[in-house]
């Protein structure tokens, strides 16, 4: 668990009409790459970066994940220019990653293009559909009871 390198998948399997698997895909076994130690490391400070830094926008209450933005600018022919690429990758559920969502945006418009402006949103609204899709339970539910329920109307 942590500090192993695993082959990215879209799919497990091959299944017919009826959802009956077929085919299972080899996958390549994890294999270490850095210590258990190191890897909890890295995974807290992502969280800081969620918790606190410049990836706070992406916070979803009840869960946590972490993150690092990005923002660089573009070279072309060799030089800089006024031109970004902006990225924010994350790793969610925070407390045992299961995936890693990345989006780059390549030539964002406007002056306040930042990987925490453009990327997080993106990452953001495809962890709330994971959530959904898995039915992930919250970590943290004890949010949820702080987040505001629709005013009811009285006739």
């Amino acid at each position: 668990m942590g500090g192993e390198m695993v082959t990215p998948h879209v799919i497990d399997g091959l299944y017919d009409e009826n959802g009956q698997l077929q085919k299972r895909l080899e996958q390549r076994p994890p294999r270490r790459v850095f210590s258990q130690r190191t890897s909890q490391a890295v995974i807290k400070m992502l969280g800081e970066v969620v918790r606190s830094g410049t990836g706070k926008t992406a916070q979803i209450p009840g869960y946590r994940l972490g993150g690092k933005t990005g923002t660089a600018q573009k070279a072309i022919g060799g030089t800089y220019s006024n031109l970004r690429i902006t990225s924010f990758v994350a790793v969610f559920p925070l407390e045992q990653p299961q995936y890693v969502i990345l989006a780059v945006v390549d030539e964002p418009k406007g002056d306040d293009a930042y990987g925490s402006t453009v990327a997080i949103p993106i990452v953001r609204a495809v962890t709330e559909s994971l959530i959904t899709i898995e039915g992930i339970p919250p970590s943290h539910p004890e949010e949820l009871r702080h987040v505001a329920a629709p005013a009811s109307v009285s006739q």
